[in-house]
């Protein structure tokens, strides 16, 4: 796969990693074929998520803002003109967080990249609190990843717009401002439910 055609799609398209990574594998390498393939499984994609503002129910969030649709004003998140992922400012703390970085380095990593994940599934609270390994293992299976979006490294006010500026503060005091992490070339940042899980980097 040429990484650069992968980061010239991602550019043109704002599509995820993984799908613009798939779509090259599937053409072959073929920038055309590729640019297809992304837009109309970006279409479709956007088609099934369409937020209904009608109907509401009252423990319904707000896959925008991140606040419930009942009780808030979202005529702007109508618009698009909130950030797509808002970090609430707190932090999980799992016993098997190490179990994440083979997926998320093989699936999201991208090189000077810091790259924003969700990670989706039932009973993740239980996952993050058990001490059990085969229980942490069985419901890591069941779990899903989707990417939030990406910034460059470095490029705070981009990273921002994704998960706040609160968050990114806070990133930045624990993770990036620090000698530790001053060969970083790529990172990959895990949410579920706008909470922050873990990291993985090079």
């Amino acid at each position: 796969m040429d990484i650069k055609l992968l980061k010239r799609l991602r550019e043109e398209t704002g599509a995820s990693f993984a799908d613009c990574k798939e779509a090259l594998i599937e053409s072959d390498n073929s920038y055309e074929k590729a640019l297809e393939i992304v837009k109309k499984k970006k279409k479709e994609r956007d088609q099934k998520e369409q937020i209904s503002w009608k109907n509401k129910e009252e423990n319904e969030v707000c896959i925008i803002c991140g606040k419930y649709l009942v009780g808030f004003n979202h005529s702007e998140c109508e618009k698009g003109n909130k950030p797509l992922y808002t970090a609430n400012g707190k932090h999980f703390s799992c016993y098997y967080d190490d179990m994440f970085y083979e997926t998320l380095g093989d699936d999201f990593k991208q090189d000077d990249c810091i790259v924003v994940v969700e990670v989706e599934g039932e009973n993740f609270k239980t996952f993050s609190d058990t001490e059990d390994k085969n229980q942490a293992y069985e419901l890591f299976n069941h779990f899903s990843f989707r990417e939030i979006g990406y910034a460059d490294y470095g490029d705070w006010d981009e990273l921002s717009s994704i998960v706040g500026k609160e968050e990114v503060e806070q990133l930045r005091k624990i993770y990036f401002d620090c000698d530790d992490y001053a060969e970083t070339t790529w990172t990959v940042l895990l949410y579920h439910n706008f909470t922050y899980v873990t990291l993985v980097r090079d």
